[in-house]
């Protein structure tokens, strides 16, 4: 076999003639090869810029950020500044000076206000994030300072609606009024504040 394969690998003509040719495949048995072109199916490419933004100091990029940093930082926040309120609190209203009276008065007040303040912040700011994306969506995709003071509002309004007209607006109205504040110390910081000048010239900006 050896000598045969030699001689065959020396007389290239003489190996090809041994080769036999495959038979045709019946057009009943072809197989037929799907192609997906780019434009069907984009796929994504590593260049591709990654979304930026942010709402103060939370990396707000999407509207799932938006919601994930915004109901945990409320969270936390409610519990902290809740749970500081209540410590406060119990150190007060402590009527006996024993020290363990006065640390169990301490830790009730403290379970009572931190929970208390942590849920209604993360519950506020979850709806204030869903009413804020609902805009944003029958807007056309615009995201700017109205849609958070408007959903700001919102939010607030239905939080407390079960308690009267009158707390409903106040609530709406001081979480509104601390989401413009921030809008206007935002635009401040980013653009600077544009003074008319008087006599129909170009309006300067402030110095800051």
């Amino acid at each position: 076999m050896l000598s045969g394969l030699q001689s065959s690998s020396s007389h290239p003509d003489a190996l090809q003639k041994k080769l036999v040719p495959l038979p045709p495949v019946p057009e009943d048995e072809q197989v037929e090869l799907l192609y997906i072109t780019d434009a069907l199916l984009p796929l994504p490419t590593q260049n591709a810029p990654r979304p930026t933004g942010s709402f103060g100091p939370l990396p707000m990029r999407t509207n799932y950020d938006k919601l994930l940093y915004g109901v945990g930082t409320a969270y936390m926040a409610g519990l902290t500044f809740g749970g500081g309120y209540g410590a406060l609190r119990g150190l007060r209203t402590a009527q006996v000076p024993t020290l363990k009276v006065r640390m169990n008065n301490l830790m009730n007040q403290s379970t009572r206000y931190g929970p208390w303040a942590a849920n209604s912040l993360g519950i506020m700011t979850m709806s204030w994030a869903l009413i804020d994306n609902t805009i944003e969506y029958f807007r056309g995709g615009q995201a700017d300072y109205y849609n958070h003071i408007a959903a700001a509002f919102t939010s607030g309004f239905i939080f407390k609606c079960t308690a009267g007209m009158r707390p409903a607006v106040l609530t709406g109205s001081i979480l509104a009024s601390v989401v413009g504040a921030y809008g206007v110390f935002d635009t401040l910081k980013s653009g600077g504040m544009t003074i008319p000048k008087i006599g129909g010239g170009p309006a300067q900006p402030a110095s800051a």
